[in-house]
């Protein structure tokens, strides 16, 4: 990976100078830090303190931008206040320990997200002395209850029980300055003046946050949301700005925002102060060089945006006019940065980013346009996919606020579905109005700046989503387009088919899949858009097919944010998918660096362990994840995935020629795999003991089965299948190998049988729901989970079936990089027409197949420099080098002939 030596220093906007932003209260009161807990909707903050005498006078003193609740040792003293709340507590307190309780509510406000809690109560006594206990670091916050509940423990409020709230302890914002104050989106300015004939600009800069460039007045690049979701690494963005320089002087504008830097797992809100680094390279025709480098001498204003963040959307302040080029005449609103030098830690973890950015991929026009009533109008785009909105009204009166609401489906009147999915605010809440609260997913709000016209695009968030909801009282609404947004990686994939069933789910899966792929993969880009490793490695075979991953989940895989570590199946990523990527294009320096982290992972399960051979009651709550009925149990899936490990450690070791470590690893396996076998493999019916098809498939595709005994393993996994009906009852993680499996066992009519179910838990009825992208569940878009995520690319796996059995390249079985290839193709007759297209580095490898009379003409397209083994049933291996080929099929007869194509 590319390293940079940055000579420039980490700049952002002075503390001070953002707390002029706001008239808040410490103007009145400096005592109290502002605290809140870093999570959203609501929670719990509570103190205890310790009490030697009563006091003759107890005043609580507290000033909060949303309501709260109040409670002295159990009792409420404030109920749904809100601003500064003064009252008299001393008839509530104790001698010795005491507790306060507050329940606390993030927003009210469609202007901002994160609300905050100060002050202090002050005791005074018979002799005169007095005692304050202040907002601080001593608080603690601690979470309100589990997803879907509707009720909260009472314990939060007493003084004793604490441990039993179901969320547990969380971290506690605290400031001296109002949290949402520090993530303000800023401008940072710089003057640079071309002295000489120029040849060459570039750019070279990151951020903590995200970041955009702008030179006299244009925005430098088509990149969105730079530098992504890294946590080993802090990727650095370098590309050519000559051609928005002109001779003289020019205004560099850097714009930053929050991105991922202040937005966690779950939307949790964190308050860290945006800042960026850079340089500005010019390159002049004599050779000189010059070098404009972030410091203490740029300056820095605050933009429109009053708040931005990745999960929630964006505030925008249409008054605040952006020419900050013309700015001269307001200088005195710029004040200077404040910079601090870069560590050597940063130093280190600086690489170039090696993909290509987030892009606007294409505009979409809406299908329909619904004028709903007076300044409400629902537009739908007919597919569900991530990017945002582009919008223009007309007429907005100064200070009127446009909501643009996202869903991905629609709720029983009408409005975008916003369903919670995190700590939630409960039914019987009451609201002024009776309307929800400003606090969630996937909402833009544009405060008008009062022209005849006006345009609003976000700027640093996205969202999924098919429906768009344009709220404005004043405002009328002239235009809405959708800017589909997404990593640009290239597409090497294709598939086509007279089978409709085919052809949709292949469009439907590489939709879910763009909809995914922001800084790395995500789950889903409207409810958590969390990077969750167990999602793509299910999926890492179909991402490989479909686009050019390799740098991208590269990257990713080695240094990327992921959830869920600690865990069976889910953390076993760290090996799966750089032994994918090894496969798919020959990467061996991912095998390098992720060799240690593997390792490492062993290491802790075995301590986890014990002096037990195999794992038993660890942490493995996922396993095959959404699975329709009796999902495997905790112990046999850990048991399985520990032996994978061990397995895939020796692969590892073998392919960097470790090779006493290889033996090591496999000797290990060996015994594992025996334990496993004794533990759950019943030899007389081939069952594995988990009462489902995927604890059978389980056994078979992580090969912990003895060849010998493969047979009746399948042959117990057909018995499962049929007494479901032949339909799928799997999840996430062994759905695709069933299809795999059958083809392999002599079973491809089961396999299609399976494949066309009409009825649910199938790729069918999922569709027939109204689904246009793969949803997280078999249910598709249901009344029954209104929660659940329409787009989810993981049940899309079915995509590499399509490559490695209809199209024939057996993926596992080729050598690395695909120079040598193993074709194999499943023949099914129903289907008639069917063909895969994949851009190897050597070029374009085709197969394609059509069905006539039970005869059927394959067609092979092999670029130069690849080796291909060709196996046909009946028929010895046929070996071909580049070049164009047919084969003619004869079903009946079982006779293949191979001619070369003129």
């Amino acid at each position: 990976m590319e390293k940079k030596r940055q000579t420039g220093k980490w700049i952002s906007a002075p503390k001070q100078w953002l707390k002029s932003l706001e008239n808040l209260p410490e103007k009145k009161s400096e005592k109290g830090k502002w605290i809140w807990p870093k999570a959203y909707v609501r929670g719990h903050i509570r103190r205890e303190f310790t009490l030697n005498e009563l006091p003759i006078e107890a005043r609580l003193e507290f000033w909060c931008d949303n309501k709260i609740d109040v409670y002295i040792n159990g009792k409420a003293v404030i109920e749904g206040e809100k601003r500064v709340v003064s009252t008299e507590i001393s008839c509530y307190l104790m001698e010795e320990k005491n507790y306060i309780a507050i329940r606390v509510y993030q927003t009210d406000s469609p202007l901002h997200y994160v609300s905050a809690l100060k002050g202090y109560l002050t005791c005074t006594y018979n002799d005169g002395h007095k005692e304050e206990i202040v907002t601080d670091e001593k608080w603690h916050a601690y979470g309100i209850c589990s997803f879907y509940e509707e009720t909260e423990p009472i314990e939060w409020t007493r003084t004793e029980g604490i441990t039993t709230i179901t969320e547990g302890e969380r971290d506690l914002l605290c400031f001296d300055i109002h949290p949402r104050l520090l993530r303000r989106s800023c401008l940072f300015r710089k003057t640079v003046e071309i002295t000489g004939q120029v040849k060459n600009i570039f750019w070279n800069g990151t951020a903590h946050g995200v970041y955009e460039v702008w030179i006299n007045g244009e925005k430098a690049n088509d990149d969105m949301l730079a530098p992504g979701a890294q946590n080993k690494y802090q990727e650095y963005q370098k590309y050519r700005i000559t051609e928005h320089f002109t001779d003289g002087k020019n205004t560099i504008i850097l714009w930053v925002g929050n991105g991922w830097y202040n937005c966690s797992s779950w939307g949790e809100l964190d308050a860290k102060c945006p800042e960026i680094l850079g340089e500005i390279e010019i390159i002049y025709e004599d050779g000189k060089k010059e070098r404009i480098v972030t410091d203490q001498n740029w300056k820095v204003n605050s933009s429109p945006l009053l708040d931005n963040d990745i999960q929630f959307g964006e505030r925008y302040d249409g008054r605040i006019r952006i020419t900050p080029w013309n700015y001269e005449s307001e200088e005195k609103k710029w004040v200077y940065a404040i910079a601090r030098n870069i560590s050597e830690e940063d130093q280190k973890k600086l690489i170039l980013q090696s993909y290509p950015p987030i892009k606007k991929i294409k505009v979409e026009n809406p299908v329909n346009i619904k004028h709903i009533s007076k300044g409400e109008w629902l537009i739908d785009f007919g597919i569900n996919l991530a990017g945002r909105c582009r919008v223009e009204i007309t007429s907005g009166k100064e200070g009127s606020l446009v909501y643009l609401e996202y869903g991905e489906r629609l709720d029983e009147n009408g409005n975008p579905w916003i369903g919670p999915y995190v700590d939630v605010f409960f039914p019987h809440d009451n609201f002024p109005e009776g309307k929800a609260p400003f606090l969630r997913r996937n909402l833009d709000v544009y405060i008008c700046a009062g022209d005849e016209k006006e345009v609003y695009e976000p700027r640093f968030t996205y969202t999924g989503f098919r429906y768009l909801k344009v709220s404005c009282e004043t405002a009328s609404l002239l235009k809405a387009e959708k800017m589909i947004m997404h990593t640009d990686l290239k597409v090497t994939g294709a598939v086509t088919s007279s089978y409709e069933l085919i052809s949709t789910i292949w469009e439907m899966t590489t939709r879910s899949f763009c909809s995914n792929i922001f800084s790395g993969p995500t789950d889903c880009p409207s409810r958590e858009k969390n990077f969750w490793n167990g999602d793509i490695q299910a999926f890492s075979h179909a991402a490989c097919w479909y686009m050019d991953c390799d740098a991208f989940l590269s990257t990713w895989t080695d240094g990327g944010r992921k959830m869920e570590y600690n865990c069976y199946g889910w953390e076993d990523e760290e090996y799966i998918l750089p032994l994918v990527l090894y496969q798919f294009y020959g990467n061996t320096n991912v095998i390098k660096n992720k060799y240690p982290v593997v390792k490492q992972l062993l290491q802790e399960r075995r301590k986890k362990m014990g002096e037990r051979i195999l794992p038993f009651s660890m942490r493995a709550p996922y396993r095959d994840h959404l699975a329709v009925e009796n999902n495997m149990s905790s112990d046999y899936f850990a048991a399985a995935f520990f032996c994978y490990n061990l397995k895939m450690l020796g692969k590892m070791a073998h392919i960097l020629g470790e090779n006493e470590e290889e033996k090591l690893f496999l000797h290990e396996f060996e015994k594992a795999n025996k334990a496993f076998l004794e533990t759950w493999f019943n030899s007389d019916n081939g069952d594995m003991g988990q009462k489902c098809e995927g604890g059978q498939v389980l056994a078979l595709t992580l090969e912990l089965i003895p060849k010998e005994k493969e047979k009746i393993v399948m042959d117990r996994l057909i018995y499962y299948i049929k007494k479901a009906d032949y339909h799928l009852t799997t999840g996430f993680l062994t759905t695709l190998p069933m299809f795999g499996l059958l083809c392999d066992f002599g079973y491809a009519d089961i396999a299609w049988q399976m494949f066309c179910a009409k009825t649910y838990p199938s790729w069918n009825y999922m569709i027939q729901t109204g689904a246009t992208t793969i949803t997280e569940t078999w249910k598709g878009i249901t009344e029954d989970d209104p929660w659940g995520s329409l787009n989810h690319f993981a049940l899309g796996s079915i995509c590499s079936w399509f490559f490695e059995y209809l199209g024939g390249i057996r993926i596992n079985e080729s050598d690395a990089g695909l120079n040598k290839i193993k074709l194999k193709p499943v023949f099914i007759e129903e289907i008639k027409q069917f063909g895969i297209q994949y851009k190897t580095r050597n070029g374009i490898l085709e197969s394609k197949w059509s069905f006539k009379n039970e005869k059927a003409e394959w067609s092979l397209h092999i670029p130069e420099g690849i080796v291909a083994e060709i196996y046909l049933p009946g028929s010895p291996k046929i070996e071909k080098m580049g070049g164009d080929y047919i084969l003619n099929i004869d079903a009946v007869k079982d006779a293949y002939q191979m001619v070369l194509k003129k």
